[in-house]
């Protein structure tokens, strides 16, 4: 009701003049490391063709937590990698391409390998299917 809205719009007027209601996370307030480490993802992709009944499937699996473990490790060297020719797939041309696209897929695996500082195992694994296909990899 009306009132209900102008009651709690009333109780939180001094909290928020004062900064005392923090509706976000402060810098450094995240999980402990610990409990990042102890975390873990999987993802699993499946495309399917309607028409011939065809599918390829996608799995990824992680240790640690992706959101502060793997995205900023993943998106800083893909960054570099970008910024460098020898990582580039060639042949390619275009206007504007993904980093998929662009890059050359071993070498980035091989940059992704020389980057893990993670000494506790597999930091991202991959296992790909599609009809009698399978390719499986690890970084």
């Amino acid at each position: 009701t009306i009132g209900a809205a102008v009651d709690s719009f009333i109780f939180l007027v001094p909290y928020i003049l004062r900064g005392a209601l923090n509706l976000a996370p402060k810098p450094g307030d995240g999980p402990p490391p610990s409990m990042q480490r102890a975390g873990g993802y999987e993802v699993v992709v499946v495309a399917e063709d309607a028409v011939s009944g065809k599918s390829a499937t996608v799995v990824m699996e992680g240790r640690g937590d992706p959101g502060y473990s793997h995205t900023s490790k993943l998106l800083a060297e893909v960054g570099l990698c970008l910024l460098d020719e020898g990582c580039w797939r060639h042949g390619v041309g275009g206007g504007v391409l993904t980093p998929a696209s662009a890059l050359d897929a071993s070498t980035l695996v091989s940059k992704l390998q020389a980057a893990q500082s993670d000494d506790a195992g597999v930091l991202l694994s991959t296992r790909v299917k599609a009809g009698g296909f399978r390719v499986e990899g690890e970084l």
